[in-house]
């Protein structure tokens, strides 16, 4: 559990250092040309993913998600099975 916490700790750092460059990033960096410029990044969640940091924390990866892509394709076959004896009783 200590270990995890020090890893929040880190990771809460590193979005500290990461928000502080994109708002640096952000006064300067656009896309276009003349009148058509617009920022690169237009929030912070696209230039730095806390979320996907902190999911890889826990453990989770994209294995898990296919999985459950699996699991609701099983459910739904499932559902199909059963509507279809049911059709029949």
């Amino acid at each position: 559990m200590r270990i995890k916490a020090y890893q929040y700790d880190e990771l809460d750092k590193q979005r500290d250092l990461h928000y502080l460059a994109f708002l640096n990033q952000a006064v300067q960096s656009t896309t276009g040309k003349g009148k058509s410029q617009k920022a690169k990044y237009t929030s912070f969640d696209k230039f730095f993913d806390y979320e996907e940091l902190a999911r890889k924390i826990e453990g989770e990866t994209e294995q898990a998600e296919e999985i459950d892509e699996h699991k609701k394709e099983l459910l739904r076959l499932i559902k199909i099975a059963n509507s279809a004896n049911g059709k029949e009783e």
